[in-house]
């Protein structure tokens, strides 16, 4: 339910600033999917998205590494060891573990796709 009044927040919002609006989205992938259908002017980032945006922005790659390693923590506490990303030659994702997404992240290795998902650029 919340992040459907996110996404109704973020029409309004797109409607009083036309391509500027980018909604930050859980790691479900239908609910990053939903934000897409909406309105194709709304941007959609997955948490693994934002440290692509940032490296896209010159963001020092230390920096982010602080920010990827207490995610990663997070994660960590709940047994987890990798996060999904799509191929790019198949609509199927693979898990990659943590520093070599984050090497492959800065790298540039990869690319933002519609839903707000990270894809391998080959």
């Amino acid at each position: 339910m919340g992040e459907n009044k996110s996404f109704v927040l973020g029409q309004l919002l797109q409607l009083k600033y036309p391509g500027k609006v980018v909604v930050f989205c859980s790691d479900d992938s239908g609910a990053r999917r939903r934000v897409g259908y909406i309105d194709g002017r709304i941007k959609c980032l997955s948490v693994l998205a934002i440290f692509q945006k940032l490296m896209q922005d010159g963001f020092e790659k230390e920096t982010a590494r602080q920010y990827y390693d207490s995610l990663c923590s997070f994660y960590s506490l709940r047994d987890q060891k990798a996060m999904k990303v799509w191929k790019r030659s198949t609509s199927e994702r693979v898990s990659v573990e943590f520093l070599p997404l984050f090497e492959d992240i800065f790298a540039g290795k990869f690319e933002i796709k519609g839903s707000g998902d990270l894809r391998y650029k080959e």
